[in-house]
C-alpha cells in the first residue's frame, strides 16, 4: 500500500483489509474498480456464479478486458501480490472453466470478450464467441488500405468471430476521428464484411462527443441528416439474407494502366447467395481511384446488368469484357458501390 497507493487501499468499513483496483500491466489502476485474485479457486467459481445468474437476466455478456483474466497476463500483472499469497497459477484458464459450466446450463448464451494484443485468437478458442477487432479500426484510422487487405484474409473462423466497429464507449466518435465521408467509408467495409457489427448509441446520428461511461446525461447535439440518412442506406442494404448466409470471398483490383497504382487504394469482395450476388467495391482513399475488377459470374448472356445498391443506379455491361479484362471502375473519394445482379 505505502509502495502504490494508486493501485492499492484500504476501504472505508473494515479497513484493515486491503484491495487492488483492476488494472491494465501498461497503464495505471483503474479507481472504481476492484481486483478480484483469478489464481484463487474460491474468486474462481465465485465470479462463475455470477455469470450464471446473468443467464436469466440477458442473452449474453460483454467481459472489458478479457485478456487480463489469461494466466499468463494475470501472473505477469499481479506477480509481487501473487507469490504473497502464495497462489499457484492454475492448470487451466479461467474463461475456459466459466464458458464451459454456462453453455452448459444456458448453450445460447453469448459471450464477446474486449481482447487486445494479439490474444483474440487464443480467446476464441477458450470459448469466447466473439472478440473486438481493434485492430481493424487501427488500420482503418491510419489508411493501412495493404493492412486491411491481408486483415481480411485471415481464417474464416476467426472472421465470423470478429466484432467489427469505429465506435465504442472508448473510443471517439467515427465522425471526429475520420471526417464524415472517410467514416463512410470505412462505415461500408464494417458492415459487408464477415463477422459481427457493433454500431454505437450516437453513431447513426452524426455525434461528435465522446462521453465519459460515468456521465448521467449527455449534452444535446443535432442530428445529422446526412448521417442518419446514409445509415439508414447501408442498414437497408446489409439487412438482406445474403449478408447473413451468403459466401464472402476477397476481391483484388488490377490497374488500368501500369503508370496508374490508383487501383490500390480500392477494397473490393462479393457475397453470393442461391442465385444472388452481391460486389462491393469501395475507394478508400481521398483521391480518385480507377481499377479493373473481374468477379464470379457464369451466365451465358452477352450482356449483364449491374444495380448499384448505393445510387440506384443502372450499368450494362459485357460479361466477356468482365471476364477478360475486368469491369472499368471509377470511384471518387471514399465512394462505393455495392452492385447487384442475379448469376
Amino acid at each position: 500500500l505505502n509502495n502504490d497507493s494508486f493501485t492499492f487501499f484500504r476501504p472505508q468499513v473494515n479497513s484493515q483489509e486491503i484491495f487492488a483496483h483492476g488494472r491494465d500491466p501498461f497503464f495505471p489502476a483503474w479507481t472504481d474498480t476492484i481486483q478480484v485474485n483469478y489464481f484463487n479457486s474460491e474468486a474462481r467459481e465465485f465470479m462463475i456464479n455470477i455469470l450464471l445468474s446473468l443467464t436469466e437476466l440477458c442473452d449474453g455478456v460483454r467481459c472489458d478486458m478479457a485478456m487480463l483474466s489469461l494466466n499468463n497476463v494475470f501472473e505477469n500483472t499481479w506477480l509481487g501480490s501473487i507469490e504473497h499469497y502464495g497462489n499457484d497459477k492454475p492448470k487451466s484458464e479461467f474463461w475456459e472453466e466459466a464458458i464451459k459450466k454456462v453453455k452448459e446450463k444456458s448453450p445460447e448464451f453469448i459471450f464477446i470478450a474486449e481482447a487486445y494484443w494479439d490474444l483474440e485468437w487464443e480467446l476464441q478458442q477458450l470459448g469466447f464467441d466473439f472478440t473486438y477487432d481493434k485492430r481493424l479500426l487501427d488500420r482503418l484510422e491510419s489508411d493501412d488500405i495493404q493492412g486491411i487487405r491481408e486483415h481480411l484474409e485471415a481464417h474464416k473462423n476467426s472472421q465470423l468471430k470478429s466484432v467489427r466497429f469505429l465506435e465504442n464507449h472508448d473510443e471517439s466518435r467515427a465522425i471526429t476521428k475520420l471526417g464524415k465521408y472517410k467514416s463512410f467509408a470505412a462505415t461500408t467495409i464494417i458492415s459487408t464484411i464477415q463477422g459481427m457489427k457493433l454500431y454505437y448509441d450516437g453513431q447513426f446520428e452524426g455525434k461528435k462527443i465522446k462521453l465519459p461511461v460515468q456521465l448521467g446525461r449527455e449534452p444535446v447535439e443535432k442530428v445529422s441528416t446526412t448521417v442518419s440518412q446514409f445509415y439508414d442506406l447501408i442498414l437497408n442494404i446489409t439487412k438482406h439474407e445474403i449478408f447473413k448466409f451468403g459466401d464472402w470471398k476477397q476481391l483484388y483490383p488490377e490497374s488500368v494502366g501500369e503508370n496508374n497504382l490508383s487501383f490500390q487504394n480500392i477494397l473490393t469482395w462479393q457475397w453470393k447467395f442461391k442465385n444472388e450476388i452481391r460486389v462491393i467495391v469501395i475507394n478508400y482513399s481521398s483521391g480518385t481511384s480507377y481499377c479493373r475488377l473481374k468477379f464470379d459470374i457464369t451466365t451465358l448472356n452477352e450482356n449483364i446488368s449491374l444495380l448499384d445498391l448505393m445510387t440506384d443506379n443502372v450499368f450494362n455491361r459485357s460479361v466477356n469484357e468482365i471476364k477478360t479484362n475486368g469491369l472499368f471502375i471509377e470511384l471518387k473519394s471514399y465512394k462505393s458501390h455495392i452492385f447487384a445482379f442475379n448469376d
